[in-house]
């Protein structure tokens, strides 16, 4: 068996150092994104107009103007978000002419026909699914974004934030979420592992960093059964190292998040 499955050591490997490093990045981000939504400062945040043809007018403008890269999210509500038929339409255009297009969506999007149709139908975008708790948003360049109904989805139909340092943080905040994040095709491989009480077990002993020693005494399994649900997983997971593979599970919805 690869030795990078099975050696243990006292303290993380250089990758998992570096995996928990970015972990904290992201809570250190989520924090900010969430004290800047929740008191903004004055201008950051224009919201869309009332009127539904002047909000498109908005949309189309961001969307069109983009050059390089859209990154979108959608949440466990799926495409209901508003003016949804008309940003997808403007999305495909901008894919057509060159602009990447990255759609993270949560795993209960991901289970609606019309998400998977939505998979079907643009192999050239790039999707990821991470958990259920995405922001609804939408960031052109990293220069410009629009939250869509604000955090507590009450705030109208959306706000455009233009202050940049606030875009960037947004736009690092969802690069973070979306490394944790897998392929549609990897998510459909893992789902079995939801009903698998072995594999909830050992993916909670990854998180805890015991050794394969005290886990599998720990779960009353035999170390080589252990070892191979570990490989087994981290092959699922597309994970590199054992605290990766805890942390997508936590993302994937797998695993409780820890309090």
């Amino acid at each position: 068996m690869n030795e990078s499955l099975c050696a243990v050591g006292d303290g993380q490997a250089y990758g998992d150092e570096v995996e928990y490093a970015l972990l904290q990045a992201r809570q250190l981000i989520e924090s900010t994104v969430s004290l800047h939504r929740n008191g903004p400062s004055a201008g950051s945040l224009v919201p869309l107009p009332a009127e539904e043809e002047a909000a498109l007018e908005v949309i189309r403008g961001m969307i069109g103007g983009a050059r390089h890269t859209i990154s979108i999210s959608v949440p466990g509500d799926s495409l209901s978000y508003p003016h949804a038929a008309t940003v997808l339409s403007l999305l495909r255009a901008a894919g057509q002419r060159g602009v990447v297009i990255r759609a993270l969506c949560s795993a209960r999007a991901l289970g609606t026909d019309e998400l998977r149709s939505l998979v079907r139908a643009e192999p050239d975008w790039a999707f990821r699914v991470a958990g259920d708790d995405l922001h609804d948003a939408l960031v052109v360049d990293s220069r410009v974004a629009l939250v869509f109904g604000g955090p507590d989805r009450t705030a109208g139909p959306g706000s455009v934030i233009e202050d940049l340092a606030t875009v960037r943080t947004l736009d690092l905040l969802m690069a973070g979420t979306w490394q944790a994040a897998v392929p549609p095709s990897v998510h459909q491989g893992v789902s079995p592992y939801r009903l698998s009480l072995p594999a909830q077990q050992v993916l909670t002993e990854l998180r805890t960093g015991r050794t394969d020693e005290v886990a599998a005494a720990e779960l009353d399994m035999s170390l080589r059964t252990y070892r191979r649900h570990v490989a087994e997983i981290m092959s699922a997971l597309g994970a590199a190292s054992r605290f990766q593979a805890g942390f997508r599970a936590v993302e994937l919805g797998l695993l409780p998040k820890s309090g």
